[in-house]
């Protein structure tokens, strides 16, 4: 049985490895330990001379509020690291850890040894998923650079009403934001960092107090259109939840069909984009009551011609024009897809173009929280009724430590590659592609990354274009 021994307060210093920074309020706690005493020991480890207190510093300070001699302790040895984790796993158990300190915790374990502490490890070491600490850095880094801006905030999992009102955002807000600034979409439209800084400043007032799916639709919203208005954006996505529904309305046929079109061209949906015509012809036509009788007729026409077809569309066009003439001069054995920035849509017809058959799943895991048109179970029902097959090959992902390991960057991109090239592309591999090539025709090799150079699937490509096999990235 662990034994419990009584300490002198006196001779008990806070451990440099304990994350809290400040006990808190701890009155209550004082009233507590005064009237039923102690009810769970303080763990406590020898550094010398001196008797580190590693958790239970909380317990400590109300202890001395109300000038206790002694108080119960249980010792233990451990090194800085492990005191590092049992005082995180306490607090946090406890529920009274802030979840900034949680991820500086992790920066000073990376700092000792990264080649140790990996998101991973740390995780599991907390009990905890890897996705839970991504989560938390991205928000976490996203808080730092609000304050940068002058704000006053700070992160917490789940805000109550009065953190809000002191500064306090969901950690799922924030990472929502700051996943949404990194994107390539935004980076597109903001060059520059101050220009980002600013929309990070303005999405976040604008998602800070609505509830986490309608600020992740919000979010999302402003990612494929990052060059709208987000407060205009705020409103139409509040008018869907808050505004008037209009029944017994009906469009004539080929209305509706130039609504259908229109909403397929932006990649969005009728109702998100009806209320915008209608504002846009009542704005132009100032159409009054008076103004209105039976035989009134308002032409959408020339608004629909004036709403610009979305970059991603246009895009899709280029490649496909592209396509087109190159399948005139020459015939591809291999297409590479990274399709974030696509549509499931615009992917089966490029495929079609070029006739493939085979459709090569090489990520570790198939699955996308954010376009789940792409997860195993929906890409292959798609991709069946298109005619192409579907497999996936689990051997040419990337393991999650390597990955882990290079966006930590404790690799380079070309030392992720070489071991990518050393340990996982085998022979056999790249020998079993090309008899499904030779089988089927042109195949794809699908992931997850819009440039082929940032992505394994180039490393596979290079191998079969030493064996003959001629390749293409859409």
């Amino acid at each position: 049985m662990t034994e419990i021994v009584m300490i002198s307060i006196g001779k008990l210093i806070v451990s440099k490895n304990n994350v809290r920074k400040s006990p808190g309020d701890i009155d209550e706690l004082a009233n507590s330990i005064e009237q039923v005493g102690v009810l769970e020991p303080l763990i406590v480890r020898h550094v010398g001379k001196k008797i580190e207190v590693i958790a239970g510093t909380r317990r400590l300070a109300a202890a001395r509020k109300i000038k206790l001699k002694s108080i119960p302790c249980i010792v233990k040895e451990m090194d800085d690291d492990t005191a590092m984790i049992v005082s995180l796993a306490e607090n946090i158990q406890r529920g009274n850890l802030d979840d900034e300190e949680v991820v500086e915790s992790y920066f000073v374990l990376r700092e000792r040894d990264s080649k140790k502490w990996t998101q991973s490890e740390f995780a599991r070491r907390l009990g905890k998923s890897q996705s839970w600490l991504r989560i938390s850095i991205a928000a976490y880094e996203a808080l730092q650079k609000l304050r940068q801006t002058g704000l006053d905030v700070s992160m917490k999992t789940n805000p109550k009403p009065e953190e809000r009102e002191k500064g306090a955002i969901s950690v799922a807000h924030l990472y929502e934001v700051e996943r949404t600034i990194r994107s390539p979409e935004v980076h597109k439209v903001y060059a520059s960092e101050d220009a980002r800084d600013r929309k990070r400043v303005e999405l976040v007032e604008a998602v800070r107090d609505m509830p986490r799916a309608d600020a992740r639709m919000l979010v999302e919203r402003f990612r494929k259109k990052p060059e709208q208005s987000i407060a205009s954006m705020k409103s139409q996505h509040m008018a869907r939840t808050t505004g008037v529904r209009i029944d017994k309305t009906y469009l004539p046929p080929s209305v509706a069909q130039k609504l259908v079109d229109l909403a397929e061209s932006k990649q969005t949906t009728m109702e998100d984009i009806l209320p915008e015509i209608v504002e846009r012809g009542l704005s132009n036509n100032q159409l009054t009551l008076e103004d209105y009788d039976d035989e009134t007729e308002i032409d959408i026409e020339p608004m629909l011609s004036r709403i610009e077809v979305p970059y991603s569309e246009q895009y899709h066009q280029q490649r496909v024009w592209n396509l087109k003439q190159l399948m005139k001069h020459t015939q591809f054995d291999v297409l590479t897809v990274g399709f974030s920035q696509k549509s499931i849509e615009n992917l089966v017809e490029e495929l079609a173009i070029v006739g493939v058959q085979l459709l090569v799943d090489i990520r570790k895991n198939p699955f996308s929280q954010y376009k789940p048109e792409f997860n195993k179970k929906n890409l292959a029902k798609t991709l069946k009724a298109s005619g192409i097959k579907y497999e996936h090959m689990e051997q040419l992902g990337v393991t999650r430590d390597l990955r882990d390991r290079l966006y930590s960057k404790r690799i380079t991109y070309q030392e992720f590659f070489d071991i990518y090239d050393k340990e996982i592309l085998t022979v056999n591999l790249v020998d079993y592609l090309i008899k499904q090539i030779d089988e089927n025709g042109p195949i794809a090799l699908l992931c997850t990354e819009i440039s082929p150079t940032l992505c394994h699937r180039h490393r596979v490509c290079r191998v079969l274009t030493e064996k003959g096999k001629m390749c293409f990235d859409i």
